[in-house]
């Protein structure tokens, strides 16, 4: 049986997919903080845990050059994620988040 590979364009939807849920995860974290259920430096934690999997599933990617993901503590005392996913056509996804529902 021969195997095709997805397009590149569903393996960076893929990518989104993977940033979308980690967002969401972020979302979780900080109502933790505003809570008062898990401090910054255990929230900053698990979230470095997590990133470092997923800055691994985001590299293995089929035309994924550079994955990079990071997470801080933000103004407020809120989680913040980093992130950066370049491609082999040249596309960057690349931005900001800090997810607080208020």
């Amino acid at each position: 049986m021969n195997y095709t590979p997805p397009p590149l364009q569903m393996r960076k939807d893929f990518a989104t997919f993977i940033l979308h849920n980690l967002i969401q995860e972020f979302y979780y974290f900080n109502d933790r903080i505003i809570f008062g259920d898990m401090s910054e430096k255990a929230v900053l934690k698990k979230a470095k845990d997590i990133l470092a999997d997923e800055q691994v599933r985001l590299a293995a990617l089929d035309g994924c050059t550079e994955a990079w993901l990071d997470a801080h503590i933000g103004f407020g005392g809120f989680l913040t994620l980093s992130y950066r996913v370049t491609w082999k056509d040249g596309d960057v996804q690349r931005g900001n988040a800090m997810p607080v529902r208020k």
